[in-house]
């Protein structure tokens, strides 16, 4: 038999015809979702609801909706769930890198609500402020000498410290003119970098006292500098950084939430890693 022959059976076999009529009423069948759960095929659009997308019309255009435009805000939101639920059945959310990073981070929020809410009081604050020194210690004041070099990088800045250590020369001859004072006496961090800048300041607190040092640079160029005394101020008082400590007790409690609802989820999981070099 031909392959137009074979056809014009096809057409003709009535069998063929009770199979497509069948398929054809599956398929609309399914597509209809005749016989599927009813609960699952129910959309309720609350009151609550509706006053939300009023107020987001108003929001918007400075007016509230007329009806007609009310009746259509609601059957966008019905078009909007229904297409939402099939693209659910279909799998399209599991396909879909940024869906599923929006639908891990909607589950992370809610593990971060209730530390977000909670109010540990001060007296938890104040231990937090207490077992945590290294970051809320007092500002230590520090009394320095500076020679300021210039703003290109000091080439011969190892021997010139070895010179001034060794008390060879006088660090007056090598000062480069420059509105700076030469010793700087008890002042904080925030003093120092008003006057050298905030990475000058931060750089300071890595250099031990009693020798010189350097280059080190501030906004002006580089220094040769000298500690000759550093003193912690450790009257750190909780009613002045409240908000400070209880923005960092919160991040942590909320660090530790997140991790202690995945540990929990992550138990429920039979987990399964492929091998991998």
């Amino acid at each position: 038999m031909t392959f137009a022959g074979f056809v014009k059976f096809l057409v003709r076999e009535p069998l063929v015809h009770f199979l497509l009529a069948g398929g054809l009423v599956f398929a609309l069948y399914g597509w209809s979702g005749a016989g599927r759960d009813a609960e699952t095929y129910r959309i309720t659009v609350s009151e609550e609801e509706i006053r939300t997308l009023a107020a987001n019309w108003m929001g918007t255009r400075q007016r509230p909706p007329t009806k007609a435009e009310m009746k259509g805000l609601i059957e966008s939101r019905i078009r909007e769930e229904i297409f939402y639920r099939e693209a659910l059945r279909l799998g399209f959310d599991r396909d879909d890198v940024i869906v599923r990073r929006r639908m891990a981070r909607k589950m992370e929020y809610l593990a971060e609500q209730q530390a977000n809410t909670d109010d540990p009081g001060d007296a938890v604050l104040q231990t937090y402020l207490e077992v945590n020194p290294e970051v809320y210690g007092g500002n230590s004041v520090t009394s320095f000498q500076q020679i300021y070099m210039g703003r290109d990088a000091v080439e011969d800045a190892p021997e010139t410290l070895r010179s001034l250590n060794a008390g060879t020369i006088d660090p007056g001859s090598l000062r480069q003119k420059i509105s700076l004072p030469a010793r700087v006496e008890n002042a904080d961090k925030d003093a120092i970098a008003r006057q050298f800048g905030s990475a000058f300041a931060t750089r300071l607190n890595d250099i031990e006292t009693g020798a010189w040092t350097g280059p080190v640079e501030s906004g002006f160029g580089w220094h040769l500098v000298r500690i000759d005394s550093r003193t912690a101020d450790d009257t750190v008082r909780l009613t002045d950084i409240r908000q400070r400590v209880l923005n960092d007790w919160r991040a942590q409690k909320i660090a530790a939430q997140k991790t202690a609802v995945y540990r929990d989820l992550r138990r429920q999981y039979d987990v399964r890693v492929a091998s991998f070099q």
